[in-house]
């Protein structure tokens, strides 16, 4: 666009960033697709490493829950 406002009558140059904005467009839609996609499988995997620690948790509370109970402590 710089070199439509510098030029007079330079159809060429503003039909040339016509296009590159638009497949500068397309570019980032096909990157958000990427980034979308990874960013759901890094979770699927997270999510199920933090329902195994959150399981562990939930023992170790448990037993010491019971511990509390019987006044070993």
């Amino acid at each position: 666009m710089c070199l439509c406002m510098l030029i007079e009558n330079n159809i060429p140059a503003f039909v040339g960033g016509i296009v590159l904005g638009i497949a500068g467009i397309v570019l980032c839609g096909i990157n958000y697709l990427i980034y979308k996609k990874i960013a759901e499988k890094k979770t699927r995997t997270l999510l199920s490493i933090i329902d195994d620690n959150e399981e562990k948790l939930a023992n170790i509370l448990e037993k010491g829950n019971d511990l509390l109970k019987t006044d070993l402590i």
